[in-house]
């Protein structure tokens, strides 16, 4: 009963109090106060750390500029600088980076990149570790370079990277910072517009190009350097390469490997390797390559190099081959060059290169079959179906600069010529050569056949017999050239010809022959060397004063002399070589009559052998009084005045037996260009200038007993009159008709080029 009342007594209560909580708030729910302090302490820390989050990326930033890139900077022993920084939750982007060392220079700093684009995760950093699945670096240009005293910008920046990642792996290191250098993640870098370059001013090299790279995690990271320009000093020029591709392996301490497309570099200024493409690729201390290309141009695979290199040793062997293959493959690379129709034409090579610390062997071989050339400076004619090989064996002496060869055979239709000696200071723009050239004995027809009926039209036909050979020696210092010695014997007197083309026979220069000029474009004119000629002179009845003073100036030992003076070879050796070509030569008086006579006027390499040859062969047969005739009664003395007995009643209406030694000197004054020099003849006397050199050449014949005293000292008040009838043309109309007929014989010259050109390769 009494719980009963209690419970009503209750209930009742609560009745009478529920109006007055219905209207009044001081009776509102509250929880107990532990419960409402830990509201309070969540929204403490719902705030802190949303103000945290709130201030992370300034926090970040913060800590980036002032704590972290100063840290890497020490760490690299170098000033990081960024001009711009933005940090959001996953994305930091960072602009004008800087990175400099204490030897770079204030306006060429070693790094400068314009923006870095990097997203992270936020999550990873939580647990202490970094995780950036993508980074792009935006045009950096990476300047790197090593002097010659070995101060660089960044062997440093290797070293430490060896020291820290590659040294401490191979030892199976597991310091501390190793580890945590591994906690961080990265997953992709991409390096975009991006440019490198970089000197070694010690070993002479620079490398500059568009930089890119790429890297993905679990995958080679790519270098990428497109469109580079290499100088070295093994090339004449400029290397260019297409792409140079270097993958950086996984594992750590492994070498990377090198990847080559599109080369083309220049080891001589004629000699151009393209397309070159191929490896390069390091195993312990060993570089391998595998290298493949063309020549100039072309793309096809011609040439393969394999091999390898020690470069701490000093020490490698590398294979050079160039499979035999037609020239028409690389017809494009030779249409500037002498070679014609090269579809005809097939080569093939070998080279092997043995490197040792103090010097480096050569030794390998060339071949050619059916080569055809035209150049205007070796032929009138294209010179076809050459056939010619080589073998070589050299050393290069490192510490001596200089290059010994021990064999340099060339075999040429099966006669044999052997190279030896050596070139010294071969880094100098003035080497020494000294070098020996021998032809062992060999059947003097075998001579003639060596050489393309088209070289040598002339003379291919003479039937000979004996032996033939040389042993010629040349020792030359580029520094003092006067000091040049070139000697040595040709083995040729042996040689007796047994059969000669009628028209090349000596015979039919023993009597009266007819003898064709062509004294202006497109003209012919013939005319006898005989006494049917009115104006032919005997030898007998030439004045002295001319044979004296073509003695004087043209071939002072012709009464002597063989057909050749082996010391003015030397002599125009010497001046080819100081004039840095080859453009005098050493023609005596029985080459010039053969030149005149039996040959054509062109400067050729065909011409010169020819000349050569028929020189040999008609100084056996003709006495020197003969040939004088001949090449007097032959040779032009102005335009369409042949022989000295026209010359002489052209010029002064006398008899050839009458020229005084003043007159006899100026004819040896024209003689080199009788037509241009004619105009002296138009002035109707002497120049003041021409008038000292003719005398000068008289001074010559002089101190040489070639003239008397009395003429001398009547040469001192004479002078050289001409003779023109009265009805001569006037000196301004004789001027034109010798300018004229230059310029008639200069385009006659350019429009037989051009014709033996298109004869030549008419495609």
């Amino acid at each position: 009963m009494a719980s009963g009342s209690a419970r009503k007594t209750k209930q009742q209560g609560i009745a009478r109090s529920a109006p007055a909580r219905a209207n009044s708030s001081e009776f509102a729910w509250r929880p107990p106060k532990r419960r409402r302090r830990w509201l309070y302490v969540l929204l403490v820390l719902a705030l802190l750390v949303g103000g945290v989050i709130a201030a992370g990326p300034y926090i970040a930033r913060w800590y980036l500029i002032n704590k972290l890139l100063p840290r890497i900077g020490k760490r690299i022993d170098r000033q990081i600088s960024v001009a711009k920084a933005d940090v959001s939750y996953g994305n930091l982007v960072l602009e004008g980076i800087t990175v400099r060392g204490k030897l770079d220079s204030a306006d060429r700093p070693m790094l400068r990149v314009k923006r870095v684009t990097a997203a992270y995760r936020v999550a990873p950093l939580v647990r202490g570790r970094v995780h950036v699945p993508k980074m792009v670096v935006e045009e950096p240009e990476l300047v790197l370079w090593r002097r010659k005293d070995k101060t660089s910008n960044f062997t440093d920046l290797v070293d430490n990277y060896y020291e820290l990642v590659v040294k401490r792996a191979r030892q199976g290191g597991s310091g501390e910072k190793l580890k945590r250098a591994l906690r961080r993640r990265l997953d992709s870098v991409d390096i975009v517009r991006g440019r490198l370059d970089f000197t070694d001013d010690k070993l002479g090299l620079k490398v500059a190009g568009r930089l890119k790279t790429l890297y993905r995690r679990g995958k080679k990271a790519e270098v990428i350097v497109s469109d580079a320009n290499v100088d070295a000093p093994l090339l004449s020029r400029t290397a260019t390469f297409k792409r140079l591709r270097v993958l950086l392996p996984r594992e750590r301490g492994a070498p990377p490997k090198l990847f080559i497309r599109g080369g083309r570099a220049a080891l001589l200024k004629s000699l151009v390797f393209s397309g070159v493409t191929g490896s390069i690729t390091k195993k312990g201390d060993l570089v391998h390559l595998d290298l493949a290309g063309s020549y100039g141009g072309a793309e096809s695979k011609l040439w393969s190099a394999k091999g390898w290199l020690e470069p701490k040793e000093r020490r490698g062997h590398v294979e050079v081959r160039a499979k035999r293959f037609k020239l028409a493959r690389i017809a494009k690379i030779l249409e500037r060059t002498p070679v014609i129709r090269p579809r005809d034409t097939e080569v093939s090579g070998r080279l092997d290169i043995l490197v040792s610390p103090d010097k480096v062997r050569l030794k390998g071989g060339l071949s050619f079959s059916d080569l055809n050339l035209f150049h205007p400076k070796i032929a009138r004619e294209p010179v076809l179906g050459l056939a010619l090989s080589t073998e070589l064996g050299a050393t290069y002496l490192r510490q001596k600069d200089k290059l010994e060869i021990e064999r340099g055979d060339l075999v040429v239709r099966g006669v044999k010529a052997q190279l030896t000696g050596s070139v010294a200071r071969l880094r100098s723009k003035k080497p020494l050569v000294d070098l020996k050239l021998v032809a062992p004995p060999v059947p003097c027809q075998k001579v003639i056949e060596a050489f393309p009926k088209s070289l040598v039209p002339d003379i291919y036909d003479f039937k000979l017999k004996g032996k033939f050979s040389l042993a010629l020696s040349a020792h030359v210092d580029f520094a003092d050239l006067d000091k040049a010695h070139i000697g040595g014997r040709v083995r040729y007197r042996s040689c007796k010809v047994v059969k000669a083309p009628e028209n090349m026979s000596y015979k039919r220069l023993l009597t009266s022959f007819e003898h064709q000029v062509e004294p202006a474009p497109g003209q012919t004119l013939t005319f006898t060397v005989g006494p049917e000629n009115e104006d032919f002179v005997p030898y007998k009845d030439v004045s002295q004063n001319i044979i004296n003073a073509f003695l004087t100036t043209e071939d002072g030992g012709f009464f002597r002399h063989r057909g050749f003076i082996p010391s003015q070879f030397r002599v125009a050796i010497i001046r080819n070589l100081k004039k840095g070509g080859f453009r005098l030569g050493a023609s005596t008086i029985s080459m010039q009559m053969v030149k005149n006579v039996m040959l054509s006027h062109e400067k050729t390499f065909s011409r010169k052998v020819q000349e050569l040859f028929l020189t040999w062969y008609l100084e056996q047969h003709l006495t020197k009084q003969r040939i004088m005739e001949i090449y007097l009664n032959a040779i032009e003395f102005g335009p369409g005045i042949y022989g000295v007995g026209a010359a002489a009643r052209h010029y002064f209406n006398k008899s050839a037996k009458d020229i005084t030694a003043l007159e006899a000197a100026f004819f040896a004054s024209i003689l080199p260009s009788p037509r241009r020099r004619y105009i002296q003849y138009c002035r109707g006397e002497l120049s003041k200038s021409w008038d000292k050199y003719v005398r000068r050449i008289l001074g010559y014949m002089y101190k040489r007993g070639r003239v008397s005293e009395v003429d001398w000292q009547a040469a001192g008040v004479e002078k050289v009159v001409f003779s023109k009838p009265e009805d001569a043309e006037t000196e301004k109309d004789c001027k034109r008709r010798v300018k004229d007929l230059g310029e008639q014989w200069r385009d006659e010259a350019r429009r037989r080029l051009r014709a033996a050109v298109m004869k030549a390769a008419p495609h």
